[in-house]
């Protein structure tokens, strides 16, 4: 609709801007209630991925994954970003359960995602191949580190990198980079 009637630049500013507001409010909120608190990161069991949920959580589980989904799909953004503070907050896993499980719903999230872009005429394939190519190796550092970092350092920097992400995207909504 908005690109119908105020044109695709719009719509870009518009996306750009809503994503640059999404992950600043995400990052903050890291920060305050991970990082700067002086509460403890424990580090449950291993067993600790297996729990009841009310049906409470439950419910926001679900309407998270349904928000997240949404602005995955129209922003690009990874589900990561935006779900690693219901996780956090809600689940007390350690940030490699957290992050395992945020990579599991964007691969399959994502593979929806893909599949109607793909048939939209929307993805370049050489430029996929290079972003898969150069990504392998990130893939195993990252998943290597975060099983070796305390989980307060790996919120913080994650909160930062966000941080940083969302005020270049900001900027370019507005058009000053």
């Amino acid at each position: 609709m908005i690109k119908e009637n105020y044109g695709s630049d719009t719509l870009d500013t518009a996306i750009l801007l809503l994503l640059g507001i999404i992950l600043v409010g995400v990052s903050l909120y890291m920060l305050k209630n991970n990082v700067l608190k002086k509460n403890n990161l424990h580090q449950p069991s291993e067993h600790s991925i297996i729990r009841k949920f009310t049906r409470g959580e439950k419910s926001i589980f679900l309407f998270a994954g349904s928000i997240v989904s949404f602005i995955t799909q129209i922003t690009a953004t990874g589900a990561g970003a935006m779900t690693l503070p219901i996780l956090v907050k809600k689940c007390h896993c350690p940030p490699k359960h957290v992050a395992g499980t945020s990579v599991i719903f964007g691969v399959a999230i994502s593979a929806v995602g893909t599949i109607l872009h793909y048939n939209m005429g929307n993805v370049p394939i050489y430029l996929v191949l290079f972003l898969l190519i150069g990504s392998i190796p990130g893939v195993f550092l990252g998943v290597k580190l975060a099983s070796k970092i305390s989980p307060r350092k790996m919120i913080a920097a994650f909160s930062l990198i966000i941080l940083v992400a969302a005020i270049f995207l900001i900027n370019r909504g507005f058009g000053i980079i």
